[in-house]
């Protein structure tokens, strides 16, 4: 069956293929799609991600410590070939960042970043947090949380959470073509 509709493909599907540009680029269970997947395309097709660019500094035992733009560093685990100073795409589910608070046991990656707004959804709220004169990404937490725009927050994450792909350019016009092909 065909379909373009990721929450049907998600919910009443055993496999799932996705195809970019004419060829599957990756086939599995729903849950191996949205939880490994095995490309940026994927990780941005499926669900939500945040997209972030950034430099890989060091590669290590399936790990590589990143940089983002402003110097914030953080650990990832790299998805295929990746190797020191390539660019790369870092994947982070807004459900895998928690904000730290003073009973929160360290993370493998910890940073600040200054909530530039929040949307809330009734059931839980995205916030919208730059990072360190860096990218702003979606978190989401719970409904009843107190934190608003203008507040600085410290956000956790495991390396096994933030994967990264060897970059290239991810933009909007793939993304819609992938719904239309």
């Amino acid at each position: 069956f065909v379909t373009h509709d990721q929450g049907e493909a998600l919910t009443m599907s055993d496999r799932v293929a996705v195809f970019h540009d004419g060829a599957v680029v990756q086939q599995g269970t729903p849950d191996a799609l949205y939880s490994r997947p095995q490309d940026p395309f994927v990780a941005g097709f499926i669900g939500e991600n945040n997209m972030i660019e950034a430099t890989a500094r060091r590669v290590e035992g399936g790990l590589t410590r990143v940089e983002l733009p402003g110097g914030v560093q953080l650990l990832a685990t790299a998805v295929g070939a990746i190797w020191a100073n390539a660019p790369v795409i870092l994947a982070i589910r807004p459900e895998a960042i928690s904000v730290a608070d003073g009973d929160s046991p360290a993370a493998e990656n910890t940073c600040q970043a200054r909530v530039k707004g929040r949307i809330y959804l009734g059931d839980h709220q995205r916030l919208l947090a730059e990072i360190d004169n860096g990218p702003t990404i979606t978190v989401k937490v719970a409904a009843a949380t107190g934190i608003g725009a203008g507040d600085t927050v410290a956000l956790n994450w495991a390396a096994a959470d933030c994967l990264a792909f060897l970059a290239f350019r991810l933009t909007q016009d793939v993304l819609n073509r992938a719904w239309t092909t």
